[in-house]
């Protein structure tokens, strides 16, 4: 940041530069909607706070086309001439906007031989923000080229502005260029916009400039609607449900298929699922769920768009991961009813003219679309809203003065207090970064080799059950234990003279404290390089010597570590080519797999079982593998809890998760709050039962630990009493958590702890982890998707609902885990 004080004090009537280097996509048209509007804006006038523009206009400014309203120019474009919407640029140009067009690519070879043109036209640019005297250069919305060379570019002494419409990248549109570009425009930016609040919250950890939160304005406001639409009676034509735009994994083009087909099995009023677009999910139009919906997969023109959207009934956001949208404000602008699900800032994009789904399956997808479906006059009511919005809501001329201005500023962020790691830790960080990042991009992208009987290993014949974490996740711990358990007491029963090994990564210490003597314990890292990071060929032949189980857990849709998944199904593949039983049993897929993740599993032998932990993760592992899949609940509900004494009055149980701090960029403090308001709004309501905070995975490396102590602290500075426990082992922390009169969890398994012991629970969930298990409790549960703006009386009337009306027993769960997990072993051992 090179001129940060500089930045507070730059009038807002500064000559400003605008600027965006994409050819497709909404980018160009934001750039076009921006200048124009900030050219309608009633302020741009010379006023008397503006004399320094005057003085230090040069002649090569005055020699330049003028605003009409101003004796010189105070606004500048540069964009690219191959963008679709060229020709509006080219207009405002003509019209009075002096602009530097800049060409980039074209085609991916022109990535490479555009780049010394890049370096040209950089240093002309460079020469040109130093004739015309610009003040301020704003980067409208990041691309590959703009990002790489603009922050470099721009003179030190010029105020740069960035504005920043996602808080990461989505799933599969990540490169390293692209966070290379966004390292740059934050290194730079003295002062940074964002358009929603959950962007804000993402990158107040990652800035220490101010950051302004505005308003993203509908596009296509020249051709708003004035009239509310009603809904298609069906006499004429059914209701078109759309999606329109790129078609990537977070966008949930999946679920919403699921969705329709969760309509017509339920007998929901006829209606049309229409896909329009390009990209990778139009793989689903070649499968079974792809029958239901009519494609339209091609790059729609600009000259388009508005026709696409106009002919929507209802516009669908079925997205599992996004911070907003951009087709949401062609909808608002179309008075299109939209129904979305609740992630990132979309639920206040669709706010007055939208239904936000209670989660982010395909049931809950189905739900939304119903209640429209099924109420004419709520539909007409949301179309009402959509209007009524676009007159109250900010325009692109508003836009532009807050971004000139930078009102609304959140201040900079004080500098973390948290400990600095040492150079050497860094470098450490760095190189064991470097080496996982090297391993999963080769087996992302090298065919996997086929995989070849053991031969040379011990074949000891020992079942082996592969852990997916190291000791210290509660969860992973428990699901260890019932799975050895299990293994030796059917062995045991059938007679078969075989032991049990748990193979497990990280220190194997904990694990033999815990286990019974006849369980082995094989350390991960005595046959992997570097501490267990880099499986070898080693690891695959030891592991895959006699029958093999494999819990998947979460680790299995590419967020992990990607070279050690596809070791996990070589050792599967080994194993099942060797003749011996193999097993990958209790997972979870969520809605987006990483598209390497996917390949890696459909490689895995036809004679491997598998089996997920929720119907949903069946039906995508369904997909995926192209042969049916079942499902059991988590086995980890067949933890017994240690004994414990019953105390007088049982207590609440809240169970912190400080992995959402980082996940949703809120930090540690955003969290803190939560647990306090949730605390301090039960005591206002009356509810005086004890606070007991559980923590449910113990690492240091994790936070919880150190979160809930805060937590405790916190509602003891507002007067509200609570217990910290700290459990030494998965039974222990079941035991507490059993013991409540209901639990509030933001940690799943602690969720399958309260809920396999028949306690009423609330779970946060994230990325729709929780759902699959909570179906198998019914109404003993209810799931809200955390969002960085929940508030503390939403989980408490979830709460009321749960404790008012559960009549679900856990003891037809626990037995269908116990009988199913059983069949599935003896299958297994054979």
């Amino acid at each position: 940041m090179t001129n940060v004080d500089r930045s507070l004090t730059l009038p807002s009537e500064a000559r400003t530069l605008w600027v965006h280097w994409g050819r497709t996509g909404g980018g160009p048209r934001f750039l076009a909607d921006l200048v124009e509007g900030d050219r309608n804006r009633e302020s741009l006038q010379v006023g008397d706070a503006d004399q320094h523009v005057q003085a230090s206009v040069t002649s090569a400014v005055s020699q330049a086309p003028y605003f009409p309203s101003s004796p010189y120019p105070l606004a500048f474009l540069s964009y690219n001439p191959d963008a679709e919407i060229a020709p509006r640029f080219a207009a405002q140009a003509r019209g009075g906007v002096p602009a530097f067009p800049v060409p980039t690519y074209t085609s991916m070879a022109g990535v490479i031989l555009g780049l010394p043109r890049l370096v040209w036209n950089s240093l002309r640019l460079r020469r040109w923000i130093r004739r015309h005297r610009i003040e301020r250069v704003v980067c409208v919305m990041e691309s590959v080229y703009q990002s790489l060379a603009l922050p470099v570019l721009v003179p030190g002494d010029v105020e740069y502005v960035s504005c920043i419409h996602d808080g990461s990248a989505h799933p599969g549109e990540g490169s390293l260029v692209q966070a290379v570009g966004r390292r740059n425009e934050l290194r730079r930016a003295d002062r940074v916009v964002t358009f929603s609040e959950a962007v804000t919250g993402i990158l107040a950890d990652q800035v220490t400039v101010p950051i302004t939160t505005g308003d993203h304005p509908p596009f296509d406001l020249e051709d708003a609607a004035t009239e509310p639409r009603d809904l298609p009676d069906g006499s004429g034509r059914v209701p078109v449900i759309g999606l329109f735009g790129r078609l990537q994994k977070y966008k949930g083009i999946d679920v919403a298929l699921a969705a329709m087909r969760v309509l017509e099995e339920r007998g929901a009023p006829a209606c049309e699922l229409r896909i329009i677009g390009s990209g990778p999910e139009e793989r689903l139009r070649e499968t079974p769920l792809g029958n239901y919906a009519t494609w339209d997969n091609r790059w729609v023109p600009e000259d388009e768009v508005t026709d696409v959207v106009r002919g929507f009934d209802i516009m669908l956001l079925p997205y599992t991961e996004a911070s907003q949208s951009g087709p949401v404000t062609l909808a608002l602008a179309h008075a299109v009813p939209c129904v979305a699900t609740p992630v990132g800032a979309i639920p206040d994009q669709v706010d007055g003219f939208g239904i936000v789904t209670d989660d982010i399956t395909p049931e809950a997808v189905a739900d939304g679309i119903e209640s429209l479906l099924t109420d004419p006059a709520l539909y007409r009511a949301l179309s009402s809203g959509a209007i009524r919005r676009v007159a109250e809501q900010p325009d692109w001329s508003d836009l532009a003065s807050l971004i000139r201005s930078g009102a609304q500023t959140h201040p900079a962020q004080a500098p973390s207090t948290d400990p600095v790691p040492s150079r050497r830790e860094q470098a450490v960080a760095q190189v064991k970064w470097a080496g996982q990042r090297l391993v999963g991009l080769i087996n992302s992208h090298l065919p996997l080799p086929r995989a070849r009987p053991a031969t040379g290993g011990s074949a000891t014949g020992r079942v082996r059950v592969v852990l997916p974490a190291s000791h210290g996740s509660f969860g992973d711990e428990a699901m260890g234990l019932v799975a050895a358990s299990s293994l030796q007491h059917l062995l045991a029963d059938a007679g078969v003279d075989a032991g049990v090994d748990l193979v497990v990564p990280g220190d194997a210490a904990p694990w033999r404290r815990l286990v019974p003597v006849d369980v082995g314990v094989t350390p991960l890292s005595d046959l992997t390089v570097g501490r267990g990071t880099v499986p070898t060929a080693t690891t695959v032949r030891e592991l895959a010597s006699g029958p093999l189980v494999v819990i998947g857990a979460d680790t299995l849709a590419g967020d992990y570590e990607l070279a050690l998944l596809a070791t996990r199904v070589r050792m599967l593949n080994v194993a099942a080519a060797a003749g011996h039983p193999a097993a990958l049993v209790n997972f979870s897929l969520p809605t987006t797999v990483h598209p390497a993740a996917a390949r890696i599993l459909r490689s895995l032998d036809a004679e491997v079982v598998v089996r997920a932990r929720d119907r949903l993760s069946a039906q995508r592992a369904t997909e995926i593998l192209g042969r049916t899949v079942s499902s059991t609940p988590d086995i980890a509900a067949l933890l017994p809890p240690t004994p414990r004494p019953v105390d007088a009055t049982a207590p609440v149980v809240f169970v912190p998760n400080a992995h959402l701090g980082g996940m949703y960029g809120v930090g540690t403090e955003h969290l803190v709050t939560l647990w306090r308001d949730l605390g301090l709004r039960m005591r206002e309501q009356g509810d005086d039962r004890p606070i007991e905070v559980v923590v449910h995975d113990v690492r240091d490396s994790v936070g919880d630990v150190a979160l809930g102590r805060r937590v405790v602290d916190a509602l003891a500075a507002t007067g509200v009493d609570a217990t910290l426990t700290v459990p030494t082992t998965a039974a222990e922390a079941k035991a507490a958590i059993a013991a409540a009169d209901h639990c509030v969890s933001a940690r799943m398994h602690a969720c399958v702890a309260a809920l396999s012991s028949g306690v009423p629970t609330v779970g946060i969930g994230y990325v729709g982890k929780f759902s699959g298990q909570f179906d198998w409790y019914g109404d003993l549960g209810s799931v809200l998707e955390y969002r960085p703006d929940l508030t503390a009386d939403e989980i408490l009337e979830r709460v009321r609902i749960i404790r008012g009306g559960a009549v679900t027993a856990c003891d037809s769960v626990v037995d269908l885990v116990r009988d199913d997990y059983g069949a599935l072993v003896g299958a297994t051992v054979g």
